[in-house]
């Protein structure tokens, strides 16, 4: 599987959206997640706690699949 489809499952998994992809030379890896919109519902915004839980899950799922990032 690739990067991408790894970071888009776990990302739409976790109840996000996947908003970019960037990765540096450096070995750097930057997600852009935000919050579905539905229509009627008080907007929402991702915060830290948000960040860190899809940066905790991704940390393990690139590892089970043996991706280096």
């Amino acid at each position: 599987m690739s990067l991408q489809q790894i970071v888009e499952q776990t990302v739409t998994g976790l109840g996000y959206d996947l908003v970019e992809i960037e990765r540096s030379a450096g070995g750097l890896l930057r997600i852009t997640i935000d919050m579905p919109w539905a229509a009627g519902s008080p907007e929402q915004f991702v915060n830290v706690e948000d960040c860190e839980r899809v940066t905790r899950q991704l940390q393990f799922a690139l590892e089970v699949d043996g991706v280096t990032y």
